[in-house]
């Protein structure tokens, strides 16, 4: 298999949650470091937002702009003014922030993970996170408890959502029609799974964050290959290209600052084309 290098920069760490929009420009994060980036079909490397921490998650938004997590509340990057601002949510009266990964479902909803970051700065167990839905009038709910929450991932026909549980593996829970979470299945146990994408044949790439691996399971949750990437470390997987076959994988090392990238490898079967969000995200 054919490994190309997409993005490389000595300022980045581990490169984290890329996603392209419809014109092809490639957004990430760096979750080891400081940064919200983007890369056009014309441009190299742009910094966006220098101030964000630990970016764990991207989400196109349906008005042309992009949501991303980390150290804080929902950020929503406007293209239209070269800016970013906070999505407002709370729960139950709590703002909304320390978020990892997070998703759009068909809907427009967005469903993500909380996170404890400074446990890990100190060196502690985290405190269990949980699992929250943002809806399109920017209501957030709280689904279930999680331990360290990462990559979510919907079945094409959108009855099944693939979440990352670092430590356990790859859970897989029914969306019933209120957008909840039951049936909690284990799909894949996997001690170190970290990002997830889906293809159009039910079949998921994971990201493995201790090791230089991807892994590919079919759709019932056979493992079925394994590919070795340059990174000590990978943390995320997204879909592009024209007919959805180049699958990209982001990574770095823990630590190694500066080994940041994104990689580029061609695989069989086309990826799920993922959706938009639509909450509000203010003015």
């Amino acid at each position: 298999m054919t490994i190309e290098s997409v993005v490389r920069a000595n300022n980045l760490n581990l490169v984290e949650a890329p996603r392209f929009d419809d014109a092809g420009n490639l957004y990430f994060g760096d979750a080891l470091g400081t940064g919200f980036y983007r890369v056009t079909p014309t441009s190299d490397l742009e910094t966006l937002d220098d101030t964000c921490r630990s970016v764990g998650g991207c989400v196109i938004h349906e008005a042309g702009g992009v949501i991303y997590s980390g150290r804080g509340p929902l950020m929503y990057y406007d293209p239209q003014l070269g800016t970013s601002r906070p999505v407002l949510a709370d729960v139950a009266g709590a703002p909304l922030e320390s978020i990892n990964d997070i998703e759009a479902d068909a809907n427009g909803n967005i469903y993500g993970g909380t996170i404890d970051f400074a446990a890990f700065d100190r060196g502690e167990v985290p405190k269990p996170g949980f699992i929250f839905r943002l809806d399109s009038a920017g209501d957030a709910g709280r689904l279930r408890e999680v331990g360290i929450p990462n990559g979510i991932a919907f079945s094409p026909d959108a009855k099944r959502m693939y979440y990352s549980e670092s430590g356990e593996g790859v859970f897989r829970y029914d969306v019933d029609d209120f957008n909840d979470l039951n049936n909690r299945h284990l799909f894949a146990e996997l001690a170190d799974s970290d990002g997830i994408v889906l293809d159009q044949r039910g079949g998921l790439w994971v990201a493995r964050y201790m090791n230089r691996t991807v892994v590919y399971y079919d759709a019932d949750g056979k493992l079925v290959r394994e590919v070795e990437t340059p990174f000590k470390a990978v943390a995320s997987v997204t879909f592009g290209g024209i007919d959805l076959r180049d699958l990209y994988v982001s990574g770095g090392a823990l630590d190694e600052p500066g080994t940041g990238g994104i990689i580029r490898m061609r695989v069989d079967v086309p990826g799920c084309k993922t959706h938009k969000a639509r909450v509000p995200v203010g003015q």
